[in-house]
């Protein structure tokens, strides 16, 4: 098993603030609108879900 080290961050968060890094045109590399938009749906079905 290898352990991966990471920082504990919010995920949302750096997301966020990797868009706006780029808001100047520069090339997504690691996200898009498509994952965005894929993010959003996955947490408002979790959440309906959680719901029920």
């Amino acid at each position: 098993m290898e352990r991966i080290k990471y920082e504990e961050k919010m995920p949302l968060s750096e997301e966020l603030k990797y868009f706006v890094e780029h808001l100047d045109g520069a090339v997504l590399q690691i996200a898009n609108g498509q994952h965005a938009l894929e993010v959003t749906k996955i947490l408002v079905d979790a959440s309906n879900q959680l719901e029920n």
